[in-house]
Parts: C-alpha cells; structure tokens; sequence
C-alpha cells in the first residue's frame, strides 16, 4: 500500500488547470489514484487512461509534467508489483515522448 507521498503529491496540483488531449486534466488525479492504488487491474486501467491523454503519439501535454511528479513520488512508495511497474512504463513512456 502506498505510504502517502503520491497520494500527497496528487493533492497538490490544480489538475483542472492542466491541459490533456481531451481538455482540462480534471480526471487525471482519479487515475493517478487509481493507478497507485494497489489493485492490478485498476493500474492497467488508469495506465492505459493516462497513456492515452497525458502523452499521445508523441505529443507531451501540459498535465505531464505535474504527473512525473505523482509518479516520480510512488517510486518511492511499497507498491505492489503491477502498480510499481505500470508507474515506470508511464515515466519512460512521458519523458521519451511515445
């Protein structure tokens, strides 16, 4: 289960501020969530959902950059192996651009 400092860093950030491929980043706090929760399926879900408007064909959105900070901040977190994986495919995915 993740120690808290995700799930602090995710309460940080204005997300409705931030811009995803569908717009206002609002629903990326309940991925982010999702995804560090501890539930395999629900990391591949909110991984998939994160992949698909936080970088997009090589496009990095403005919400990618608060997002590396959740992710970068789990790293540090007892996540279950699925979680921990899904959190650095999407960092590798965001800062390689694809």
């Amino acid at each position: 289960m993740p120690s808290g400092l995700a799930r602090s860093e995710i309460d940080l950030h204005a997300w409705g501020a931030r811009r995803v491929l569908q717009g206002a980043a609002d629903s990326v706090a309940v991925s982010l969530r999702d995804l560090i929760r501890g539930d395999p399926a629900a990391a591949s879900k909110a991984s998939g959902q994160l992949e698909s408007s936080v970088v997009v064909q090589g496009s990095v959105f403005d919400a990618a950059e608060p997002v590396v900070d959740v992710l970068t901040a789990a790293l540090s977190d007892d996540l279950p192996d699925p979680a921990m994986r899904a959190v650095i495919g999407l960092l590798l995915k965001i800062v390689s651009g694809s």
